[in-house]
């Protein structure tokens, strides 16, 4: 059978088969001045932001915004397409992670309220973030939280829809989840209070995980039943250094919650994709027992192994990425070189997708994106040239 979609190309690569070139995912756009700055101004939505005005945004994308979605896929060659508002662009959105709404606005900074009451203050030139307010420093804190109904038919209006019309335009759609373990420290608890509770009341990071991972299954089975290909969680597992935790930690807390997902996913035939930054290497061998299909972003400076997970782990999952965080400090030549490496090890054999590792920053610039995609067609072997707009 000829391989002409995106959807068909990913099913396929996932299955194990030798395509003709090696799918390529960016992962996101650092911010909406990212977005703006990179893309031809015809594929960015005119009504285009990070954050909603209100806390409820849960509304279906019109088609025409739909189609704009999928010419600026195609625009950057990427094989996955996020479902749900902020989802295409940022790595994250859409109802199967818990909402942000802007309550206050400045020249160079948003205020963000999340549905759990923590708060995050977003930053340009230069990006960061911080989190505050996080509303958990006691059990009874935790018990207070009422969460949103993630089976809120409200939230998922119009979800069923995009996803089958994208999905009849060739796409492979993405749903994103809340992670177990980082969904904690975003939407929950101050990270350094949940480090310190890991190690002093676990008992507590248990119940929290149990509370955010009841939502979680809830949530990834309205993305199952609405038809997506896939569930991605952002769950980042370790520093630049090793684990951020023990392996016995991971079993008890996270392991059981990681697999519990991917039976659920494919249960409907659903992908699970899960993103973790740092050096997870202790991990491997129990992330793959969890069942999940796809992993990035396998970051080479923080000692992720491309040569050994591949020799390891290829034939059971697909790897994702392979590249370094710094890659977009480097000089043309160089980035070439770091491709043609990580294009080299992957795709030995089949399963894998070439990603980068943290997505594209607002210091990147057009001249400078633009020929980043280019290497990658040449590297990749995909026939052809950036699409015109």
């Amino acid at each position: 059978m000829s391989i002409i979609t995106n959807r068909e190309r990913m099913h396929a690569v996932l299955s194990g088969e030798i395509l003709d070139y090696v799918p390529f995912w960016t992962q996101s756009f650092f911010n909406a001045a990212a977005v703006r700055a990179l893309m031809p101004p015809k594929l960015v939505p005119e009504d285009f932001a990070r954050f909603n005005k209100t806390p409820s945004n849960f509304k279906p994308l019109n088609q025409n915004k739909l189609d704009k979605l999928i010419a600026f896929n195609h625009h950057i060659d990427r094989a996955a397409m996020g479902v749900g508002w902020e989802a295409n662009c940022f790595g994250h959105g859409g109802p199967g992670e818990f909402n942000g709404w802007i309550i206050e606005r400045g020249q160079t900074h948003q205020i963000i309220q999340y549905e759990t009451g923590a708060k995050a203050k977003f930053s340009d030139a230069p990006h960061f973030y911080h989190l505050f307010d996080l509303p958990v420093k006691t059990r009874n804190d935790l018990e207070a939280i009422s969460l949103p109904n993630p089976e809120d038919p409200a939230r998922w209006a119009g979800f069923r829809h995009n996803v089958a019309y994208l999905k009849s335009k060739g796409e492979y759609t993405v749903g994103y989840l809340n992670g177990f373990f980082s969904g904690c420290h975003y939407f929950f608890i101050d990270y350094q209070d949940l480090m310190l509770n890991l190690a002093l009341d676990e008992e507590l990071v248990k119940q929290m995980v149990e509370k955010l991972g009841n939502w979680n299954l809830k949530a990834a089975r309205m993305m199952c039943k609405a038809g997506v290909d896939c569930i991605s969680l952002a769950d980042d597992l370790g520093s630049d250094k090793s684990l951020l935790f023990s392996p016995e930690l991971y079993d008890r807390l996270f392991f059981p919650w990681h697999r519990n997902l991917c039976d659920l996913a494919h249960s409907y035939g659903v992908h699970v994709h899960l993103h973790s930054h740092g050096n997870i290497m202790r991990l491997m061998d129990r992330l793959v027992e969890t069942g999940i299909d796809m992993l990035n972003p396998l970051d080479q400076t923080e000692g992720m192994d491309l040569v050994a997970i591949k020799e390891r782990y290829g034939h059971r999952l697909t790897l994702v990425g392979g590249l370094e965080k710094f890659i977009f400090e480097q000089n043309l030549p160089k980035i070439e070189s770091l491709l043609q490496r990580a294009v080299k090890i992957g795709a030995k054999g089949g399963r894998y997708i070439l990603m980068d590792t943290g997505g594209l920053p607002d210091t990147l610039t057009k001249e400078k994106f633009n020929a980043y995609l280019k290497i990658s067609r040449r590297v990749r072997g995909q026939i052809g040239d950036i699409p015109n707009v």
